[in-house]
Protein backbone atom coordinates (compact mmCIF):
# COMPACT_ATOMS: atom_id res chain seq x y z
CA UNK A 1 0.00 0.00 0.00
CA UNK A 2 1.31 3.42 -0.95
CA UNK A 3 2.23 5.76 1.93
CA UNK A 4 1.09 9.36 2.11
CA UNK A 5 4.31 11.36 2.19
CA UNK A 6 2.61 14.74 1.76
CA UNK A 7 4.54 17.83 2.80
CA UNK A 8 1.52 20.14 3.16
CA UNK A 9 -2.22 20.49 2.74
CA UNK A 10 -3.12 21.63 -0.75
CA UNK A 11 -3.77 25.43 -0.83
CA UNK A 12 -7.36 26.56 -1.43
CA UNK A 13 -6.76 30.29 -2.02
CA UNK A 14 -5.71 31.87 -5.31
CA UNK A 15 -2.59 33.37 -3.73
CA UNK A 16 -0.54 31.26 -1.32
CA UNK A 17 2.92 31.32 0.20
CA UNK A 18 4.44 27.91 0.88
CA UNK A 19 7.33 28.02 3.34
CA UNK A 20 9.70 25.71 5.13
CA UNK A 21 10.94 24.07 1.93
CA UNK A 22 14.25 22.79 3.24
CA UNK A 23 16.57 20.54 1.29
CA UNK A 24 14.94 18.47 -1.44
CA UNK A 25 11.44 19.39 -0.28
CA UNK A 26 11.22 22.11 -2.96
CA UNK A 27 11.16 19.55 -5.79
CA UNK A 28 8.83 17.23 -3.87
CA UNK A 29 6.47 20.12 -3.04
CA UNK A 30 6.27 21.13 -6.71
CA UNK A 31 5.45 17.53 -7.59
CA UNK A 32 2.74 17.45 -4.95
CA UNK A 33 1.27 20.74 -6.20
CA UNK A 34 1.12 19.39 -9.74
CA UNK A 35 -0.56 16.16 -8.61
CA UNK A 36 -3.16 17.95 -6.49
CA UNK A 37 -4.49 19.92 -9.47
CA UNK A 38 -6.10 18.79 -12.68
CA UNK A 39 -4.29 21.38 -14.74
CA UNK A 40 -0.81 22.55 -15.67
CA UNK A 41 1.72 23.92 -13.17
CA UNK A 42 4.23 26.51 -14.36
CA UNK A 43 7.32 26.88 -12.15
CA UNK A 44 9.38 30.07 -12.39
CA UNK A 45 12.84 29.65 -10.86
CA UNK A 46 15.28 32.29 -9.69
CA UNK A 47 18.02 31.21 -12.10
CA UNK A 48 18.86 29.11 -15.15
CA UNK A 49 20.98 26.80 -13.02
CA UNK A 50 18.17 26.26 -10.51
CA UNK A 51 15.78 25.36 -13.34
CA UNK A 52 18.21 22.72 -14.63
CA UNK A 53 18.71 21.21 -11.18
CA UNK A 54 14.99 21.23 -10.40
CA UNK A 55 14.17 19.53 -13.69
CA UNK A 56 16.30 16.53 -12.71
CA UNK A 57 15.00 16.41 -9.16
CA UNK A 58 11.34 16.71 -10.18
CA UNK A 59 11.81 13.91 -12.71
CA UNK A 60 12.89 11.71 -9.81
CA UNK A 61 9.80 12.50 -7.72
CA UNK A 62 7.30 12.79 -10.60
CA UNK A 63 8.01 9.80 -12.81
CA UNK A 64 4.33 9.60 -13.78
CA UNK A 65 3.95 13.30 -14.70
CA UNK A 66 5.16 15.07 -17.85
CA UNK A 67 7.94 17.54 -16.96
CA UNK A 68 9.14 20.08 -19.52
CA UNK A 69 11.81 22.74 -19.29
CA UNK A 70 11.90 25.75 -21.61
CA UNK A 71 15.67 26.20 -21.63
CA UNK A 72 17.40 29.54 -21.94
CA UNK A 73 19.39 30.43 -25.06
CA UNK A 74 22.42 30.80 -22.78
CA UNK A 75 23.66 33.77 -24.75
CA UNK A 76 23.81 37.38 -23.65
CA UNK A 77 21.28 39.90 -24.96
CA UNK A 78 22.19 41.09 -28.48
CA UNK A 79 25.03 38.59 -28.62
CA UNK A 80 26.94 37.95 -31.84
CA UNK A 81 26.68 34.21 -31.23
CA UNK A 82 23.82 31.82 -31.86
CA UNK A 83 22.44 29.40 -29.25
CA UNK A 84 23.70 25.84 -29.50
CA UNK A 85 21.50 23.61 -31.73
CA UNK A 86 20.92 21.22 -28.80
CA UNK A 87 19.33 24.08 -26.83
CA UNK A 88 17.15 25.14 -29.76
CA UNK A 89 16.08 21.50 -30.19
CA UNK A 90 15.00 21.25 -26.55
CA UNK A 91 13.14 24.57 -26.68
CA UNK A 92 11.27 23.65 -29.87
CA UNK A 93 10.25 20.28 -28.43
CA UNK A 94 8.85 22.00 -25.34
CA UNK A 95 6.92 24.59 -27.36
CA UNK A 96 5.60 21.85 -29.66
CA UNK A 97 4.22 19.87 -26.73
CA UNK A 98 2.78 22.69 -24.64
CA UNK A 99 -0.63 22.85 -26.29
CA UNK A 100 -1.04 19.09 -25.73
CA UNK A 101 -0.51 19.32 -21.97
CA UNK A 102 -3.49 19.27 -19.63
CA UNK A 103 -1.51 18.29 -16.53
CA UNK A 104 2.15 18.31 -15.69
CA UNK A 105 4.98 20.70 -14.92
CA UNK A 106 6.69 23.35 -17.05
CA UNK A 107 9.91 24.86 -15.74
CA UNK A 108 11.38 28.19 -16.81
CA UNK A 109 13.98 30.53 -15.33
CA UNK A 110 12.91 34.08 -14.52
CA UNK A 111 15.23 35.58 -17.13
CA UNK A 112 14.00 33.17 -19.82
CA UNK A 113 10.39 34.13 -19.09
CA UNK A 114 11.24 37.68 -20.21
CA UNK A 115 11.99 36.55 -23.76
CA UNK A 116 9.40 36.85 -26.52
CA UNK A 117 8.67 33.72 -28.56
CA UNK A 118 7.50 32.84 -32.07
CA UNK A 119 3.73 32.77 -32.67
CA UNK A 120 1.92 29.82 -31.08
CA UNK A 121 1.17 28.07 -34.37
CA UNK A 122 4.68 28.44 -35.83
CA UNK A 123 6.24 25.19 -34.60
CA UNK A 124 3.21 23.02 -35.28
CA UNK A 125 2.56 24.45 -38.75
CA UNK A 126 6.21 23.97 -39.71
CA UNK A 127 6.68 20.42 -38.44
CA UNK A 128 7.28 17.74 -41.06
CA UNK A 129 5.80 14.36 -40.11
CA UNK A 130 7.04 11.24 -41.91
CA UNK A 131 5.90 7.66 -41.37
CA UNK A 132 6.37 4.23 -42.86
CA UNK A 133 4.56 3.85 -46.18
CA UNK A 134 4.68 7.56 -47.10
CA UNK A 135 5.66 8.48 -50.63
CA UNK A 136 8.72 10.73 -50.59
CA UNK A 137 10.31 12.77 -53.37
CA UNK A 138 13.96 13.08 -52.30
CA UNK A 139 14.54 16.39 -54.03
CA UNK A 140 11.34 17.86 -52.63
CA UNK A 141 12.29 16.63 -49.15
CA UNK A 142 15.74 18.19 -49.54
CA UNK A 143 14.09 21.53 -50.33
CA UNK A 144 11.60 21.24 -47.46
CA UNK A 145 14.33 20.48 -44.94
CA UNK A 146 16.53 23.29 -46.25
CA UNK A 147 13.60 25.73 -46.02
CA UNK A 148 13.05 24.59 -42.44
CA UNK A 149 16.66 25.54 -41.65
CA UNK A 150 18.28 22.10 -41.78
CA UNK A 151 21.85 21.84 -43.09
CA UNK A 152 22.69 19.38 -45.86
CA UNK A 153 25.89 17.50 -44.90
CA UNK A 154 27.70 14.38 -46.05
CA UNK A 155 27.30 12.66 -42.69
CA UNK A 156 24.90 13.51 -39.85
CA UNK A 157 26.20 14.19 -36.34
CA UNK A 158 24.31 17.14 -34.86
CA UNK A 159 20.77 18.43 -34.47
CA UNK A 160 19.46 20.18 -37.59
CA UNK A 161 21.53 18.18 -40.09
CA UNK A 162 20.45 15.84 -42.88
CA UNK A 163 22.16 13.74 -45.56
CA UNK A 164 20.66 12.12 -48.67
CA UNK A 165 22.57 9.21 -50.18
CA UNK A 166 20.46 7.52 -52.81
CA UNK A 167 17.74 5.50 -51.11
CA UNK A 168 19.01 6.36 -47.60
CA UNK A 169 18.09 9.62 -45.90
CA UNK A 170 19.60 10.50 -42.51
CA UNK A 171 18.06 13.26 -40.39
CA UNK A 172 18.81 14.52 -36.89
CA UNK A 173 15.39 16.07 -36.18
CA UNK A 174 15.12 19.01 -33.85
CA UNK A 175 13.26 17.95 -30.73
CA UNK A 176 14.57 14.38 -30.93
CA UNK A 177 17.50 13.06 -28.91
CA UNK A 178 18.63 10.63 -31.60
CA UNK A 179 19.16 10.78 -35.37
CA UNK A 180 16.86 8.82 -37.68
CA UNK A 181 17.53 6.88 -40.87
CA UNK A 182 14.90 6.59 -43.62
CA UNK A 183 15.19 3.65 -46.02
CA UNK A 184 13.35 4.13 -49.30
CA UNK A 185 12.11 1.48 -51.71
CA UNK A 186 11.77 3.49 -54.90
CA UNK A 187 9.92 6.53 -53.50
CA UNK A 188 8.16 4.81 -50.58
CA UNK A 189 9.43 4.84 -46.98
CA UNK A 190 10.18 1.17 -46.35
CA UNK A 191 11.50 1.59 -42.79
CA UNK A 192 12.49 4.15 -40.17
CA UNK A 193 15.33 3.46 -37.71
CA UNK A 194 17.29 5.28 -35.11
CA UNK A 195 21.00 5.06 -35.85
CA UNK A 196 24.26 5.55 -34.00
CA UNK A 197 26.41 8.48 -35.18
CA UNK A 198 29.69 6.79 -34.22
CA UNK A 199 29.17 3.43 -35.92
CA UNK A 200 26.52 4.63 -38.41
CA UNK A 201 24.64 1.41 -37.70
CA UNK A 202 20.85 1.33 -37.73
CA UNK A 203 19.17 0.54 -34.42
CA UNK A 204 15.57 0.01 -33.30
CA UNK A 205 12.70 0.57 -35.71
CA UNK A 206 10.14 3.35 -35.26
CA UNK A 207 6.89 4.13 -37.05
CA UNK A 208 6.89 7.92 -37.36
CA UNK A 209 9.20 10.92 -37.00
CA UNK A 210 8.40 14.56 -36.35
CA UNK A 211 10.93 16.98 -37.85
CA UNK A 212 10.49 20.27 -36.03
CA UNK A 213 11.85 23.41 -37.71
CA UNK A 214 15.58 23.93 -37.21
CA UNK A 215 15.17 27.45 -35.85
CA UNK A 216 12.66 29.51 -33.92
CA UNK A 217 11.80 31.44 -37.07
CA UNK A 218 11.04 30.46 -40.69
CA UNK A 219 13.79 30.66 -43.29
CA UNK A 220 12.14 30.01 -46.64
CA UNK A 221 11.90 32.53 -49.49
CA UNK A 222 8.67 34.09 -48.23
CA UNK A 223 10.06 34.45 -44.71
CA UNK A 224 13.24 36.08 -46.00
CA UNK A 225 11.17 38.45 -48.14
CA UNK A 226 9.09 39.43 -45.10
CA UNK A 227 12.26 39.92 -43.08
CA UNK A 228 13.70 42.26 -45.71
CA UNK A 229 10.54 44.37 -45.81
CA UNK A 230 10.24 44.65 -42.03
CA UNK A 231 13.94 45.39 -41.70
CA UNK A 232 13.65 48.36 -44.07
CA UNK A 233 10.60 49.58 -42.15
CA UNK A 234 12.44 49.29 -38.83
CA UNK A 235 15.89 50.71 -39.51
CA UNK A 236 16.98 53.84 -41.32
CA UNK A 237 19.81 53.98 -43.83
CA UNK A 238 20.94 51.68 -46.61
CA UNK A 239 20.25 48.08 -45.55
CA UNK A 240 22.96 46.83 -47.91
CA UNK A 241 25.49 48.20 -45.45
CA UNK A 242 24.23 45.79 -42.79
CA UNK A 243 25.81 42.36 -42.41
CA UNK A 244 22.68 40.66 -41.06
CA UNK A 245 20.47 42.04 -43.84
CA UNK A 246 22.79 41.01 -46.65
CA UNK A 247 23.49 37.56 -45.19
CA UNK A 248 19.84 36.71 -44.61
CA UNK A 249 18.93 38.08 -48.05
CA UNK A 250 21.36 35.51 -49.48
CA UNK A 251 19.92 32.71 -47.35
CA UNK A 252 22.74 32.71 -44.81
CA UNK A 253 21.75 32.43 -41.14
CA UNK A 254 24.41 34.65 -39.58
CA UNK A 255 25.63 34.03 -36.06
CA UNK A 256 23.42 36.00 -33.72
CA UNK A 257 20.56 36.36 -36.22
CA UNK A 258 18.20 35.04 -33.51
CA UNK A 259 18.13 38.57 -32.08
CA UNK A 260 16.29 39.68 -35.22
CA UNK A 261 13.68 36.91 -35.13
CA UNK A 262 10.65 39.29 -34.64
CA UNK A 263 11.28 40.61 -38.18
CA UNK A 264 10.28 37.19 -39.56
CA UNK A 265 6.80 37.44 -38.01
CA UNK A 266 3.88 39.82 -38.04
CA UNK A 267 3.46 39.30 -34.29
CA UNK A 268 5.41 37.53 -31.54
CA UNK A 269 4.12 35.68 -28.47
CA UNK A 270 5.10 34.99 -24.87
CA UNK A 271 5.13 31.74 -22.93
CA UNK A 272 1.73 32.67 -21.45
CA UNK A 273 0.20 32.52 -24.95
CA UNK A 274 1.29 28.88 -25.21
CA UNK A 275 -0.28 27.84 -21.90
CA UNK A 276 -3.91 26.86 -21.16
CA UNK A 277 -6.25 29.44 -19.64
CA UNK A 278 -6.40 28.05 -16.09
CA UNK A 279 -3.05 27.01 -14.68
CA UNK A 280 -1.15 27.11 -11.40
CA UNK A 281 1.99 29.20 -11.26
CA UNK A 282 4.63 28.52 -8.61
CA UNK A 283 7.40 31.11 -8.30
CA UNK A 284 10.56 31.05 -6.25
CA UNK A 285 10.75 33.78 -3.65
CA UNK A 286 13.24 36.05 -5.48
CA UNK A 287 12.00 35.60 -9.05
CA UNK A 288 10.86 39.20 -9.61
CA UNK A 289 14.21 40.65 -8.55
CA UNK A 290 15.90 38.37 -11.09
CA UNK A 291 13.47 39.51 -13.80
CA UNK A 292 14.20 43.17 -13.05
CA UNK A 293 17.96 42.61 -12.92
CA UNK A 294 17.85 40.83 -16.27
CA UNK A 295 15.77 43.59 -17.84
CA UNK A 296 18.26 46.19 -16.54
CA UNK A 297 21.08 44.18 -18.08
CA UNK A 298 19.21 43.99 -21.41
CA UNK A 299 18.77 47.78 -21.52
CA UNK A 300 22.42 48.28 -20.58
CA UNK A 301 23.60 46.06 -23.42
CA UNK A 302 21.19 47.79 -25.78
CA UNK A 303 22.71 51.18 -24.94
CA UNK A 304 26.19 49.76 -25.54
CA UNK A 305 25.36 48.39 -28.98
CA UNK A 306 22.57 50.57 -30.36
CA UNK A 307 24.94 52.91 -32.25
CA UNK A 308 26.55 50.20 -34.38
CA UNK A 309 25.63 51.36 -37.90
CA UNK A 310 26.84 48.11 -39.50
CA UNK A 311 24.68 45.98 -37.22
CA UNK A 312 21.76 48.02 -35.79
CA UNK A 313 19.75 46.16 -33.18
CA UNK A 314 16.07 45.88 -32.31
CA UNK A 315 14.65 47.71 -29.31
CA UNK A 316 14.27 45.69 -26.10
CA UNK A 317 10.48 46.01 -26.38
CA UNK A 318 10.50 43.98 -29.61
CA UNK A 319 12.49 41.13 -28.06
CA UNK A 320 11.46 41.11 -24.41
CA UNK A 321 8.51 41.53 -22.08
CA UNK A 322 8.65 44.06 -19.26
CA UNK A 323 8.13 43.18 -15.61
CA UNK A 324 4.62 44.66 -15.54
CA UNK A 325 3.46 42.39 -18.38
CA UNK A 326 4.88 39.33 -16.63
CA UNK A 327 3.51 40.24 -13.21
CA UNK A 328 0.02 40.87 -14.62
CA UNK A 329 0.02 37.51 -16.41
CA UNK A 330 1.09 35.65 -13.26
CA UNK A 331 -1.38 37.41 -10.98
CA UNK A 332 -4.21 36.44 -13.33
CA UNK A 333 -3.67 32.78 -12.39
CA UNK A 334 -3.66 30.83 -9.15
CA UNK A 335 -0.15 31.40 -7.85
CA UNK A 336 2.06 30.04 -5.08
CA UNK A 337 5.28 31.61 -3.78
CA UNK A 338 7.88 29.04 -2.72
CA UNK A 339 10.13 29.89 0.23
CA UNK A 340 12.90 27.94 1.92
CA UNK A 341 12.25 29.49 5.33
CA UNK A 342 9.33 29.21 7.74
CA UNK A 343 6.36 31.58 7.44
CA UNK A 344 4.74 33.36 10.34
CA UNK A 345 1.19 32.22 9.65
CA UNK A 346 -0.20 34.62 12.26
CA UNK A 347 0.85 37.45 9.92
CA UNK A 348 0.51 35.75 6.54
CA UNK A 349 -3.00 34.26 6.69
CA UNK A 350 -2.54 32.61 3.29
CA UNK A 351 0.75 31.04 4.30
CA UNK A 352 1.39 27.31 4.73
CA UNK A 353 4.50 25.67 6.13
CA UNK A 354 5.67 22.33 4.83
CA UNK A 355 6.37 19.60 7.38
CA UNK A 356 10.00 19.38 6.28
CA UNK A 357 12.67 19.96 8.91
CA UNK A 358 16.02 21.64 8.56
CA UNK A 359 18.63 19.17 7.35
CA UNK A 360 20.91 18.31 10.25
CA UNK A 361 24.66 17.76 10.19
CA UNK A 362 25.41 14.09 9.53
CA UNK A 363 28.94 14.56 8.19
CA UNK A 364 31.82 12.34 9.22
CA UNK A 365 34.09 13.65 11.93
CA UNK A 366 37.63 12.51 11.07
CA UNK A 367 38.94 13.66 14.47
CA UNK A 368 36.58 11.42 16.41
CA UNK A 369 37.20 7.86 17.51
CA UNK A 370 33.84 7.09 15.86
CA UNK A 371 33.74 9.27 12.68
CA UNK A 372 30.16 8.24 11.76
CA UNK A 373 28.74 8.91 15.23
CA UNK A 374 26.35 11.67 14.04
CA UNK A 375 24.82 9.39 11.40
CA UNK A 376 24.57 6.43 13.75
CA UNK A 377 22.80 8.51 16.40
CA UNK A 378 20.32 9.79 13.81
CA UNK A 379 19.57 6.29 12.53
CA UNK A 380 19.06 5.03 16.08
CA UNK A 381 16.58 7.79 17.00
CA UNK A 382 14.68 8.19 13.70
CA UNK A 383 11.44 6.16 13.50
CA UNK A 384 10.47 6.67 9.86
CA UNK A 385 11.62 5.18 6.56
CA UNK A 386 15.01 6.25 5.22
CA UNK A 387 16.17 6.56 1.63
CA UNK A 388 19.91 6.87 1.07
CA UNK A 389 20.79 8.76 -2.11
CA UNK A 390 23.87 8.09 -4.27
CA UNK A 391 25.03 10.01 -7.32
CA UNK A 392 25.87 7.04 -9.56
CA UNK A 393 25.66 3.23 -9.57
CA UNK A 394 29.34 2.99 -8.68
CA UNK A 395 29.02 5.37 -5.75
CA UNK A 396 25.90 3.51 -4.63
CA UNK A 397 27.97 0.36 -4.20
CA UNK A 398 30.60 2.28 -2.22
CA UNK A 399 27.83 3.81 -0.08
CA UNK A 400 26.36 0.35 0.59
CA UNK A 401 29.78 -0.91 1.74
CA UNK A 402 30.13 2.08 4.06
CA UNK A 403 26.68 1.52 5.57
CA UNK A 404 27.33 -2.17 6.13
CA UNK A 405 30.28 -1.19 8.31
CA UNK A 406 27.81 0.50 10.68
CA UNK A 407 25.40 -2.45 10.53
CA UNK A 408 22.94 -0.90 8.05
CA UNK A 409 21.95 -3.00 5.03
CA UNK A 410 19.79 -0.90 2.70
CA UNK A 411 17.72 -2.42 -0.08
CA UNK A 412 18.53 -1.12 -3.57
CA UNK A 413 15.44 0.33 -5.25
CA UNK A 414 14.79 1.95 -8.61
CA UNK A 415 13.29 5.23 -7.47
CA UNK A 416 10.79 7.24 -5.47
CA UNK A 417 7.79 5.13 -6.40
CA UNK A 418 9.43 2.03 -4.91
CA UNK A 419 10.24 3.95 -1.75
CA UNK A 420 6.70 5.21 -1.08
CA UNK A 421 5.27 1.74 -1.65
CA UNK A 422 6.77 0.66 1.68
CA UNK A 423 9.90 -1.28 0.92
CA UNK A 424 12.17 -2.08 3.94
CA UNK A 425 12.95 0.79 6.36
CA UNK A 426 16.40 1.40 4.85
CA UNK A 427 16.58 1.83 1.07
CA UNK A 428 19.15 3.19 -1.35
CA UNK A 429 18.78 4.57 -4.88
CA UNK A 430 20.68 6.55 -7.47
CA UNK A 431 19.13 10.02 -7.52
CA UNK A 432 19.96 13.53 -8.79
CA UNK A 433 19.05 15.11 -5.44
CA UNK A 434 21.41 17.81 -4.19
CA UNK A 435 20.30 17.82 -0.56
CA UNK A 436 18.51 15.55 1.86
CA UNK A 437 15.03 15.87 3.33
CA UNK A 438 13.69 15.06 6.80
CA UNK A 439 10.10 14.75 7.99
CA UNK A 440 8.64 12.71 10.83
CA UNK A 441 7.57 9.99 8.38
CA UNK A 442 10.61 9.69 6.15
CA UNK A 443 14.10 10.97 5.50
CA UNK A 444 16.32 11.24 2.45
CA UNK A 445 20.05 11.19 3.22
CA UNK A 446 22.36 12.19 0.39
CA UNK A 447 25.92 10.92 0.35
CA UNK A 448 27.16 14.53 0.13
CA UNK A 449 25.69 15.22 3.59
CA UNK A 450 27.91 12.48 4.99
CA UNK A 451 31.06 12.62 2.87
CA UNK A 452 31.08 16.31 1.99
CA UNK A 453 30.66 18.10 -1.34
CA UNK A 454 29.19 16.31 -4.31
CA UNK A 455 31.66 14.01 -5.95
CA UNK A 456 30.68 14.98 -9.48
CA UNK A 457 30.19 18.58 -10.51
CA UNK A 458 26.82 19.18 -12.12
CA UNK A 459 26.57 21.16 -15.33
CA UNK A 460 23.72 23.24 -16.68
CA UNK A 461 23.61 21.37 -19.91
CA UNK A 462 25.28 18.03 -20.47
CA UNK A 463 27.30 18.09 -23.63
CA UNK A 464 27.23 14.91 -25.65
CA UNK A 465 30.58 13.20 -25.32
CA UNK A 466 32.25 12.40 -28.61
CA UNK A 467 34.29 9.27 -29.09
CA UNK A 468 37.54 9.44 -31.04
CA UNK A 469 35.82 7.54 -33.85
CA UNK A 470 33.11 10.19 -34.19
CA UNK A 471 35.73 12.95 -34.20
CA UNK A 472 37.74 11.22 -36.92
CA UNK A 473 34.63 10.70 -39.03
CA UNK A 474 33.62 14.32 -38.61
CA UNK A 475 37.07 15.55 -39.65
CA UNK A 476 37.07 13.23 -42.63
CA UNK A 477 33.96 15.04 -43.85
CA UNK A 478 35.57 18.46 -43.54
CA UNK A 479 36.83 20.35 -46.58
CA UNK A 480 39.71 22.77 -46.50
CA UNK A 481 38.64 26.05 -44.97
CA UNK A 482 35.79 24.56 -42.93
CA UNK A 483 35.33 26.05 -39.43
CA UNK A 484 36.21 23.88 -36.45
CA UNK A 485 36.24 24.47 -32.69
CA UNK A 486 39.27 23.80 -30.52
CA UNK A 487 38.16 23.44 -26.89
CA UNK A 488 41.00 25.65 -25.62
CA UNK A 489 41.53 28.10 -28.50
CA UNK A 490 38.14 28.66 -30.12
CA UNK A 491 36.97 28.77 -33.73
CA UNK A 492 39.53 28.45 -36.52
CA UNK A 493 39.69 27.06 -40.03
CA UNK A 494 40.71 23.49 -40.87
CA UNK A 495 43.56 23.47 -43.42
CA UNK A 496 44.08 19.71 -43.54
CA UNK A 497 46.51 17.16 -42.13
CA UNK A 498 50.24 17.68 -42.20
CA UNK A 499 53.29 15.72 -41.05
CA UNK A 500 56.11 17.31 -39.10
CA UNK A 501 59.51 15.87 -38.22
CA UNK A 502 60.05 16.28 -34.49
CA UNK A 503 63.48 15.17 -33.33
CA UNK A 504 63.64 12.47 -35.95
CA UNK A 505 60.05 11.28 -35.39
CA UNK A 506 57.40 11.96 -37.99
CA UNK A 507 54.15 13.04 -36.33
CA UNK A 508 50.82 13.85 -37.94
CA UNK A 509 49.04 17.08 -37.01
CA UNK A 510 45.83 18.87 -37.85
CA UNK A 511 46.65 22.32 -39.19
CA UNK A 512 44.26 25.07 -38.05
CA UNK A 513 44.36 28.72 -39.07
CA UNK A 514 43.20 31.56 -36.81
CA UNK A 515 42.88 35.34 -37.14
CA UNK A 516 45.94 37.20 -38.50
CA UNK A 517 46.86 33.96 -40.31
CA UNK A 518 48.19 32.42 -37.09
CA UNK A 519 48.66 28.66 -37.36
CA UNK A 520 47.97 26.01 -34.74
CA UNK A 521 49.27 22.45 -35.08
CA UNK A 522 47.16 19.94 -33.16
CA UNK A 523 48.58 16.41 -32.75
CA UNK A 524 46.22 13.61 -33.72
CA UNK A 525 46.48 12.40 -30.12
CA UNK A 526 44.47 15.50 -29.18
CA UNK A 527 41.58 14.87 -31.56
CA UNK A 528 39.17 14.91 -28.62
CA UNK A 529 39.74 18.69 -28.36
CA UNK A 530 38.40 19.29 -31.87
CA UNK A 531 34.76 19.42 -32.99
CA UNK A 532 32.92 20.68 -36.03
CA UNK A 533 31.52 24.22 -35.78
CA UNK A 534 27.72 24.17 -35.49
CA UNK A 535 26.88 27.65 -34.13
CA UNK A 536 25.54 28.97 -37.46
CA UNK A 537 26.27 28.63 -41.16
CA UNK A 538 29.90 27.92 -42.03
CA UNK A 539 30.12 31.10 -44.13
CA UNK A 540 29.51 33.32 -41.10
CA UNK A 541 31.52 31.40 -38.50
CA UNK A 542 33.79 33.69 -36.48
CA UNK A 543 37.59 33.50 -36.60
CA UNK A 544 39.14 33.85 -33.17
CA UNK A 545 42.50 35.36 -32.33
CA UNK A 546 44.96 33.11 -30.53
CA UNK A 547 45.98 34.28 -27.07
CA UNK A 548 43.54 37.19 -27.02
CA UNK A 549 41.18 35.85 -24.34
CA UNK A 550 38.31 36.17 -26.84
CA UNK A 551 37.46 32.46 -26.68
CA UNK A 552 37.33 32.45 -22.87
CA UNK A 553 34.64 35.15 -22.98
CA UNK A 554 32.68 33.22 -25.61
CA UNK A 555 32.83 30.00 -23.57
Amino acid sequence: MQSDFSLFTAPTTNTTTLGGLYGSSLALAITQLARSNNNLTLVVTDSILEAAFLEEEIHFFAQDLPVHHLADWETLAYDLFSPHPDIISQRLRTLYQLDKLTQGIVLIAAQTLVQRLPPVDFVRNNTLILQKGDIVDSEKLRLELSNAGYINVTQVYEHGEFAIRGSIIDIFPMGNNRPIRIDLFDDEIESLHYFDTSSQRSEETIDVIECLPAREFPFDKDAISNFRQRYRNTFEGNPQNNIIYTDISEGIASAGCEYYFPLFFENTASLFDYLPQNINIAVQQDWLNHVNLHIDDIHSRYEQRRHDIERPILSPEMLYLNSEEITTAIQAQKNITLQNYQIDTSINKNGINAVAQKVIDLSLNPHSTNPSERLQNFLKDFKGSILFSAESPGRRENFIDFLKNINVSPTSINGWQDFIEQVPPHSIAVTPLREGLITEQFAIICEASIFGSRASQQKRRKRRQQSAEITINMLTDLVEGAPVVHDENGVGRFLGLTTLDLKGMKTEFLLLEYADEDKLYVPVSSLHLISRYTGASAETAPLHRLGSGQWEKVK
